[in-house]
């Protein structure tokens, strides 16, 4: 089928509208696998037209990545997404039920679904994103680092709401990543609100061809739909009175108010409350909300302030910037505290959104609500910068006073505004990244080296943290032992809050001579090894343990919640709410619950995991060789074989694979690592009715963590490391077999080998560890292997290598010794610096370890 001709009809299928020009063209230069700068305005349809190439592609089997990495600046813009992306999904696949159905999933702190990135549309926050690329993933563990960083690389990234975006951290990064992948995958970034400077500096940083999109009047004049938008810098302060006021006044039904700050809002809903007749709805929405009351506001908020409302009651919603994007409605008008253009623009959006309507904004540089101190000496606008904002004021002043202030404002002036509130700022902000590449470069290294330091530097500064809420009960507020209290935050609900809400409620309760230290506690969590430990709670005597501390526990009396208002902190007491339980998100079972398998039989279920879909209780999910073997051919013809065609490096990159599988578990046939194997598989056996370990070299052992006597038990039987054992034992594979293949089938060069097999030996010693260092000396005992390991290694490569079109040109290796000497292995002496030789590391350790931990799951 060729697409091109049919786009427009998929686009119908999949939206049921037909689309515009710069969705056509957006569309195509995707599928053409070309990235794209989208800017178009608001309400526009800019999501459907990131996500259709995706599905189109997928649909008809076009050469176009298996995954594509959605990522925003807001979880609560991540979560409305997820939904709404779900629903096309599901209309799109209506008449392909033969078709596997791409699995839509969301990665956030508050909602982490997918943490290893396994679904095929996977929405997530940008310091989900760039952590995991930068081998410093907050989804899992330390020594699962290396998970991630292959999925980033091989997706088509869509990057959304990118002014929001800090300009010297994640901006930074991002800019850094597109020049990194060049034209190896597409990329979309998109947004409403990009000043001509941002776009340009995209444009130049990236190594791919990009192709410019925006709308042009024509397009606009359908986009606006003969809609009229009337903005003004309103004389008053913001206040509940100037509200009811106006909308006695004009007859309004739908107002919506639009804060900066949760506690401005949350005074302004009391003051409405209060002041409006009893027919007259109130409605509150910010971040701090239960995902199902959240949900049930923002349904309601559709059918209320949707294109046909459903009836003609007075409505006022009052709400902070979690309506600024993703949420499709619309007001007569809207009061919109002073912010920056960007910001402001977006809330334009929320006004007169829909053809034919006409709205009113009203901006309002003061705020008078109940008696709320606001900070005005300090920071008047938090959290936006205060100069930014008065930039935006000066220009709403002028048009005051101007002949223009009785025309409507559209997407243009709005361009206009922002290049004059932002130009300036962006040059500034570009000018600063160049200067401080060389720091940059500095921290980014760190960040490889495993140094989570710097991250804040690299993403945006973390200047907020997940809150718990938990009763005051001895086992957790009293003196305690700290190794024996434990708190796990995943189990869960959080709210996140700003540390300076925290730092406030610290220094109030000071105040009030209350002890900070006994209304908050940090969760420890555990360190780099993959254990079974849970995360503990700890004290901490000064305000700096709350930056410290990612996750914080507050005693249960100081919080207080309701479907109405959301989450409030009190220091005045009598509250009682306590965190829920976070839902189990699926039935997976423990990544650590093992059965016994044979060494060979998981070597064939590892293969099998990585060519297959793997379907667990009801879920599909892609197979790893769809998503990721695409892109290892491209990264091996574009840095090392250039020559060759797709089909031979994709067929490489296949037999790096069947490597690493064959490699990972070479240190398994350790004799002391079977002897320890077979003694807990016999007490297995014998204790807890498990299989009979027979004459088998085993893979894996039965067991079950979560049963205490199965834990105990299993603690005494200790067994050797394997996975950098299983380097040691590859070198001499890699010399037998690998280095004349590539010789003779590829004609490599001595540049070029060296780094393909530190890739390999990188992912086969960190498959269990993403630090594992090595070895840096020479006197260690022999690695001395089990007498059936020469026949367990031939059959093996039989085994795992076969299904390779060139199996029958490649030397078999032999293992004629069964003895090894523990030669130095210098795993960090490999430079993940080098591009090449991280982004082939990445595929590789990705594939390995998803596949090891779908083999696991299979039996």
């Amino acid at each position: 089928m060729q697409i091109a001709s049919h786009l427009e009809q998929q686009f119908q299928v999949l939206t049921e509208f037909t689309p515009r020009p710069f969705q056509r063209k957006t569309i195509a230069h995707l599928l053409d696998t070309t990235s794209v700068i989208l800017r178009a305005p608001t309400g526009s349809g800019k999501t459907e037209t990131a996500i259709a190439p995706f599905l189109i592609a997928l649909k008809h089997d076009c050469d176009f990545p298996r995954k594509l990495v959605y990522a925003v600046p807001l979880r609560t813009l991540a979560n409305s997404l997820r939904q709404r992306v779900d629903r096309l999904v599901d209309r799109y696949w209506q008449d392909a039920p033969q078709q596997r159905k791409p699995l839509v999933t969301l990665q956030t702190g508050e909602n982490p679904e997918d943490p290893k990135f396994e679904g095929d549309i996977v929405f997530c926050t940008i310091d989900q994103l760039l952590s995991s690329y930068l081998y410093l993933p907050y989804s899992v563990g330390r020594g699962s680092a290396n998970v991630n960083a292959g999925a980033i690389a091989a997706a088509y990234l869509v990057f959304d709401e990118v002014h929001l975006f800090d300009p010297d951290r994640a901006f930074a990064t991002i800019l850094f990543l597109l020049q990194e992948r060049g034209s190896l995958a597409p990329f979309l970034v998109m947004t409403a609100t990009l000043t001509e400077v941002a776009r340009e500096e995209i444009y130049r940083a990236s190594r791919a061809p990009i192709e410019r999109v925006e709308v042009t009047t024509a397009e606009l004049v359908e986009i606006e739909g003969n809609r009229s938008r009337f903005v003004e810098l309103a004389q008053a302060p913001m206040s509940a009175e100037a509200i009811w006021q106006d909308m006695k006044r004009e007859g309004r039904h739908r107002a919506i108010a639009i804060c900066n700050q949760i506690r401005i809002a949350l005074a302004l809903y009391l003051d409405l409350r209060e002041l409006v007749p009893a027919d007259v709805e109130v409605i509150l929405l910010h971040s701090r909300f239960l995902p199902k009351d959240r949900a049930a506001k923002e349904a309601r908020l559709q059918q209320e302030f949707g294109r046909f409302p459903e009836d003609e009651e007075r409505i006022i919603l009052i709400a902070t910037q979690v309506i600024e994007v993703g949420l499709n409605i619309s007001c007569e008008v809207l009061h919109a505290q002073l912010a920056p253009a960007n910001a402001l623009v977006q809330r334009f959006g929320r006004c007169a959104r829909f053809a034919g309507q006409t709205g009113r904004v009203f901006v309002y540089d003061t705020v008078e609500v109940g008696d709320l101190e606001l900070e005005e000496s300090r920071q008047p606008h938090a959290p936006y910068r205060t100069a930014t904002c008065e930039l935006m004021r000066d220009v709403l002043l002028e048009r005051n006073s101007s002949d223009t202030i009785g025309e409507s404002v559209g997407f243009f002036r709005e361009i206009e505004w922002l290049d004059r509130v932002h130009g300036d700022e962006d040059c500034q902000n570009a000018r600063r990244r160049q200067q401080g590449s060389g720091e940059f470069a500095r921290k980014f290294e760190a960040a490889l080296r495993g140094d989570r330091g710097v991250l804040p530097d690299l993403i945006r500064e973390r200047d907020s943290c997940f809150l718990y809420c938990q009763p005051d009960e001895p086992l957790l507020f009293d003196d305690f032992d700290e190794d024996a209290v434990r708190f796990d935050p995943a189990k869960y609900r959080s709210f996140s809050i700003p540390q300076r809400t925290l730092f406030g409620l610290w220094g109030k309760a000071e105040e009030l001579f209350l002890s900070p230290q006994d209304i908050f506690r940090g969760v420890e969590l555990s360190g780099d090894r993959e254990d079974y430990g849970t995360p503990y709670l700890v004290k901490f005597g000064t305000r700096s343990g709350l930056l410290s501390h990612v996750h914080i526990v507050i005693d249960s009396r100081y919080a207080f919640y309701d479907a109405e208002a959301g989450l409030r902190l009190d220091l005045e007491g009598g509250g009682s709410y306590r965190s829920e339980c976070r839902p189990r998100i699926s039935s997976r079972r423990s990544d650590f619950v093992y059965h016994m398998d044979t060494y060979i039989a998981h070597l064939v279920l590892m293969g099998r995991s990585w060519r297959e879909p793997f379907s667990e209780n009801g879920t599909v999910w892609g197979s790893l060789r769809s998503e990721l073997g695409t892109m290892g051919g491209k990264v091996l013809q574009r840095f090392w074989f250039p020559d060759a065609t797709n089909s031979d490096t994709i067929a490489l990159f296949d037999f790096l694979i069947y490597l690493t599988i064959f490699g990972h578990d070479l240190g398994k046939l350790q004799q002391s690592w079977q002897d320890a194997m077979r003694e807990w598989q016999s007490i297995a056996c014998s204790r807890f009715k498990k299989h009979d370990p027979r004459h088998h070299l085993l893979a894996h052992t039965d067991y079950d963590p979560a049963d205490p006597k199965q834990y105990q038990a299993h603690k005494q039987c200790k067994r050797p490391n394997h996975a950098v054992e299983s380097a040691v034992l590859m070198q001499p594979v890699l010399q037998q077999s690998f280095v004349p293949f590539l010789q003779s089938r590829f004609n490599a060069d001595r540049a070029a080998i060296p780094i393909l097999c530190q890739a390999l030996l990188l992912a086969i010693g960190r498959h269990h560890s993403a630090r594992a260092r090595g070895w840096k000396d020479r006197g260690r005992e022999p690695l001395v292997l089990h007498p059936l390991a020469p026949d367990a290694i031939s059959r093996s490569w039989k085994q795992v290598m076969r299904f390779l079109p060139f199996y029958e040109s490649i030397p078999a290796p032999v293992f004629e010794k069964l003895e090894c000497t523990k030669s130095p292995m210098f795993l960090d002496g490999f430079s993940l610096y080098d591009s090449p030789l991280r982004l082939l590391y990445g595929l590789l350790a990705r594939s390995l370890r998803l596949s090891d931990t779908r083999a696991v799951r299979r039996l």
